[in-house]
């Protein structure tokens, strides 16, 4: 298993490049949930304060999003 943190940075990075305008819209939403779906699996599985922290803020950019 990946270390939290380093799996956390990893899908922090990847939902930073899918608010890029050149993703679609499709490919954007189905990837995020995909990758939320790790992260709350991950979290989940190897629970830290920080995990949760990132956990959170992936979350709060989908709200973003959804409200753009």
């Amino acid at each position: 298993m990946i270390e939290n943190e380093v799996f956390l940075s990893l899908a922090s990075a990847l939902l930073a490049e899918l608010s890029q305008p050149a993703v679609s819209k499709w490919l954007r939403t189905d990837l995020r949930a995909q990758i939320l779906e790790l992260v709350r699996v991950n979290s989940s599985a190897n629970p830290t304060l920080h995990g949760e922290k990132c956990r959170s803020a992936a979350l709060k950019g989908k709200n973003r999003e959804m409200h753009q």
